[in-house]
């Protein structure tokens, strides 16, 4: 599949955001929980799971940040899922993750708590995928 506008420049390195199909350029990127994301998703994030964690309920990322390198492979070799295509995946926006929602006490408490801290389900069909907006 052909690459968007300015997918190229990315050859540089992966720190490079996309959303619409076009660059938004580089971000600050860091990690939580193992996965990259956008540093201020990480930090409202961070606020979100102290407010999660004092409700007895733990909060995990269990994914973050795609680069364009790592969007395509999904989308290339994917047979199982319909993955966005490159440049269009909310994940290599840095404001979308992927949380843990397998526990229904997780995906409860997000449901009434997660738009308080900035946080809305970015898609129906995906109960874990969540995108950070303020």
């Amino acid at each position: 599949p052909a690459l968007p506008e300015g997918a190229a420049a990315e050859q540089e390195g992966d720190d490079v955001a996309y959303e619409q199909g076009r660059s938004q350029g580089s971000i600050l990127l860091t990690e939580v929980d193992g996965r990259r994301v956008a540093a201020v998703t990480a930090d409202a994030f961070s606020v979100m799971r102290s407010a999660a964690r004092r409700d007895g309920v733990e909060l995990r990322v269990v994914g973050g940040f795609r680069s364009m390198r790592e969007q395509t492979a999904i989308f290339s070799g994917s047979s199982d899922f319909f993955p966005d295509r490159p440049g269009f995946s909310p994940y290599q926006t840095g404001r979308s993750i992927a949380l843990n929602t397998s526990s229904p006490r997780v995906a409860e408490w997000l449901a009434q708590n997660a738009l308080s801290y900035g946080f809305f389900r970015a898609s129906p069909k995906e109960s874990w995928q969540f995108e950070f907006r303020r």
